[in-house]
């Protein structure tokens, strides 16, 4: 199972042997990482829940490699108010070759927002090369959030292999007058962080099509993430031969 924490680690843990599980103590951890291992460090505190899925790219050698997705995010003591820290949080996809070894993020690609447009999001498409060739045996991505955006609510895994999921945005103030909480919602590729194509129905005509696309950088794009209103967002999931339309 894999398993965050408030200090932003991200923790592979043996759940076969239950009783060398219990055994753990800091005095023998360094040599119990057949038990439990941190796969990766992410600097930022993370509570909802990682997903994780058999992944074995081309070019890499291993028996059970697994595709680790998860996001960083505090909430506060009540679970209806957020404490919006204004620093940076992050979604990844790490890549959890079973070598019991923590990923660096230096070898992750990062995919980044490139516009906001009506709302819509568009993502770059940064090629992620998990085997040789150029800029090769990379370990996953990661895809930073605006500053004080942060994920607290469980992600999901959604036919064509995407990753779906709903942040947070810290609510603005002016004087005497505060905004709704809003938020965005998200579906990328789960092993590559870009946008995934016919997922965003953006003019709710219950079709994907190029009423749906995004003009910028001289072509049309598939928006990663569109502006959601409320806590969580209010979407609306139904399926299409066999693909998610968000609306």
């Amino acid at each position: 199972v894999y398993v965050g924490d408030l200090l932003g680690n991200l923790w592979s843990i043996n759940i076969s042997n239950t009783k060398k599980l219990s055994e753990v103590t800091s005095a023998n951890f360094d040599s119990s990482k057949s038990i439990v291992y941190k796969l990766f460090a992410a600097n930022a505190p993370i509570v909802s829940a990682p997903l994780a899925k058999r992944f074995e790219p081309t070019g890499v050698s291993c028996a059970k490699c697994y595709m680790v997705n998860f996001a960083t995010g505090k909430p506060s003591v009540s679970p209806l108010i957020y404490d919006f820290n204004p620093g940076q949080h992050t979604v990844y996809g790490v890549l959890d070759k079973n070598n019991l070894s923590t990923v660096n993020v230096s070898t992750l690609v990062e995919q980044k927002i490139l516009a906001t447009i009506d709302n819509k999001v568009v993502v770059s498409t940064t090629p992620v090369n998990y085997g040789i060739g150029d800029n090769g045996y990379k370990n996953g991505w990661f895809f930073k959030l605006r500053p004080g955006e942060m994920v607290v609510a469980n992600p999901k895994y959604r036919p064509g292999g995407s990753m779906l999921f709903f942040s947070l945005s810290p609510p603005s103030s002016t004087g005497t007058t505060c905004t709704a909480r809003g938020g965005y919602t998200y579906n990328l590729v789960a092993t590559s962080g870009s946008a995934t194509k016919r997922s965003f129905d953006t003019n709710n005509d219950g079709l994907i099509n190029s009423a749906d696309l995004v003009d910028f950088g001289g072509k049309k794009n598939y928006p990663g993430g569109e502006a959601s209103e409320g806590m969580m967002g209010n979407v609306q999931i139904t399926k299409s031969s066999g693909w998610p339309i968000i609306q």
